[in-house]
């Protein structure tokens, strides 16, 4: 019942993970992504059922890892959407998984992705990889 800004920065201070807070999760609804010029990100929201989660993939990881490298915004939300799966299952695998770094708000960087590839791709990460759909 504690407000998740409060709970993230209290699990911050203690160095503890989101998964430490039984049934804690992070779901997504697909609301459409939008792009940032300002920061170069696309943004999206999850949600762990009462809160809103925003969360954002860096032009470098989309660039880098997700085909993006050379396009334009239009381009990149195109290669946001078609990577929409395994970008969210990422950001699920850092939120629950990873050292909090800013409550309320995950952005996945182009160095987060080799390091959660590797993870998924071992198997570990299980909330993630036992996502519905």
């Amino acid at each position: 019942m504690v407000d998740h800004m409060i709970r993230d920065a209290t699990l911050k201070l203690v160095d503890l993970r989101r998964q430490s807070i039984p049934d804690l999760t992070l779901h997504f609804d697909a609301p459409p992504g939008r792009y940032d010029s300002d920061r170069d990100t696309v943004f999206f929201t999850g949600s762990t059922g009462r809160h809103v989660v925003r969360c954002a993939i860096s032009r470098e990881a989309l660039d880098d890892h997700f085909g993006a490298d050379g396009l334009e915004q239009k381009g990149r939300l195109e290669q946001f959407r078609k990577n929409r799966d395994i970008i969210e299952k990422m950001i699920k695998a850092k939120y629950l998984e990873w050292p909090i770094e800013e409550a309320g708000f995950m952005l996945l960087k182009t160095s987060d992705v080799d390091k959660l590839k590797r993870t998924l791709g071992k198997g570990r990460g299980s909330r993630a990889k036992n996502r519905p759909g």
